[in-house]
């Protein structure tokens, strides 16, 4: 689990973030500090005067900028409007910040009446947060009738980079939830190290990017939409399979064969030629529509 800031002082309280935190599952852990551990900043702090800023939050930050950036280039080669991508991009952002908000709290009732800003100031991205924003994006696609596959496209390089960011942002804030290595030539007494999962987690997600925009740089107007998408979501469904076997068990499904993230990735997987085939159908589809209004 994470690192916390335990001096010998410190009271310690624990919320459960809408059931898990993040992919891996595990529980956040809120601490309420006395008067006489105040003025001491953990090291996951960016400290500017009176002023303390998590370093995880300034790299979601940037990672979200940096997306909405791209979104504007890759629009473009996936033939959509890149205004239409921004307003898509900015709408599932909110969605997602507000839909986790509510089930932090819908989750947390007790604790947020007893420490509401605490509470608010958990992280709150969970697995079923994603899932009900993906939900309601599908719906918002749909109200402004705009084209699934190449708008998938456009954005699977984007949510690449926001991933490399965010995954960045938990290396360098001291995140470690890598499994110990055993190792025999270790010394007897002396702790065994982690595996650096961030690390490999942001090695990943920088390589799916690279791959995602190339793919997506690379495709023409006659090429197949949602195969970029398809890409995107094979090879980072066994990044997430393959990377969870380094990290700390979740505390989710303790009795399960896969840990949560574990599960996503396998869906992630089976998912990405369900994609493409769909994608083939509306392709050949698209082309025989051509063909009849030829003749």
């Amino acid at each position: 689990m994470r690192p916390g800031w335990r001096p010998s002082n410190t009271k310690t309280k624990t919320i459960q973030t809408s059931s898990e935190r993040g992919p891996a599952g595990h529980f956040a852990t809120a601490e309420v500090p006395n008067a006489s551990s105040i003025g001491k900043v953990h090291s996951s702090y960016l400290q500017l005067g009176r002023l303390h800023i998590p370093i995880f939050g300034v790299f979601a930050a940037l990672g979200l900028m940096a997306a909405l950036a791209l979104s504007q280039r890759t629009a473009r080669y996936a033939n959509l409007s890149p205004e239409a991508v921004w307003n898509a991009g900015m709408t599932a952002i909110l969605s997602a910040f507000v839909i986790s908000r509510l089930l932090l709290v819908a989750f947390n009732l007790r604790g947020f009446f007893e420490y509401p800003l605490l509470v608010l100031a958990l992280p709150s991205l969970t697995t079923l947060g994603v899932v009900i924003t993906g939900v309601f994006m599908l719906g918002y696609i749909r109200w402004r009738k705009l084209p699934l596959l190449p708008l998938l496209d456009a954005a699977a390089p984007c949510a690449a980079l926001l991933w490399t960011f965010l995954s960045l942002g938990r290396l360098l804030d001291g995140t470690r939830d890598g499994m110990p290595m055993h190792s025999a030539s270790l010394p007897r007494g002396l702790p065994a190290p982690a595996w650096p999962v961030e690390s490999f987690t942001s090695t990943a997600a920088f390589a799916l990017f690279w791959l995602t925009f190339k793919t997506v740089k690379a495709a023409s107007p006659h090429s197949v939409a949602g195969v970029t998408a398809a890409l995107g979501l094979f090879f980072a469904g066994l990044a997430i399979y393959f990377l969870d076997f380094l990290r700390l068990p979740s505390q989710l499904l303790p009795n399960a064969w896969l840990d949560p993230a574990q599960i996503i990735g396998v869906a992630m997987i089976l998912t990405a030629p369900a994609l493409s085939w769909r994608a083939l159908r509306q392709a050949v589809a698209e082309k025989r529509n051509k063909k009849t209004h030829a003749v």
